[in-house]
């Protein structure tokens, strides 16, 4: 396949891709060596961390936020039926604004699953806030330097060059492919 249609540039083994959710089981990694070196537990309520964040009456654990139980809605969704148009920029911090202006979650914590993007940003802000560092920093750090993985990062700017990029395309009504641009 092709890693940019536009330039006909093939993939290679040195092509770096925009893993997305893949990048959720990372966060998840982060959290558990945190909660080994006893700087978290799961049951900590995720306020502890994040006390700006709403309380819902009901206890929302990390593990709650870790295996999408807590019941706090999904930001992409939210995001969505309030109109705003997915091909605009979306940055972290309105991620997080938009997570300290819910007001209602979707069920009470730990009794119903529902897939939350918006739990994993709690959770990497929940990781910095331990840490002291920016997510990215301490990823690279404590993760991907250690373990060789010279080419990933936290992509945290949408304007920041990555060499050997692969790009994302869709087919359109007609089936010819057009860019699907990630802003976040």
């Amino acid at each position: 396949g092709l890693a940019d249609l536009e330039h006909g540039t093939p993939i290679t083994p040195g092509t770096v891709f925009d893993i997305a959710s893949v990048s959720k089981q990372f966060t998840g990694l982060a959290v558990a060596m945190l909660v080994q070196q006893g700087k978290l537990s799961l049951d900590d309520d995720y306020r502890k961390r994040l006390p700006e964040m709403p309380d819902y009456g009901p206890k929302i654990t990390l593990n709650h936020l870790i295996h999408h139980t807590s019941g706090i809605r999904d930001w992409p969704g939210t995001l969505a039926i309030s109109g705003w148009n997915m091909g605009d920029v979306i940055s972290f911090e309105q991620i997080l604004t938009l997570a300290r202006n819910l007001r209602e979650l979707n069920f009470t914590p730990g009794n119903e699953y529902a897939y939350s993007n918006t739990n994993y940003n709690l959770l990497a802000e929940t990781v910095s806030r331990v840490t002291g560092k920016p997510f990215q920093d301490w990823m690279a750090e404590n993760v991907f330097a250690p373990l060789g993985m010279n080419h990933t990062h936290v992509h945290h700017d949408e304007s920041q060059l990555v060499p050997n990029r692969a790009y994302a395309y869709g087919r359109n009504d007609e089936g010819i492919f057009e860019k699907s641009p990630n802003n976040l």
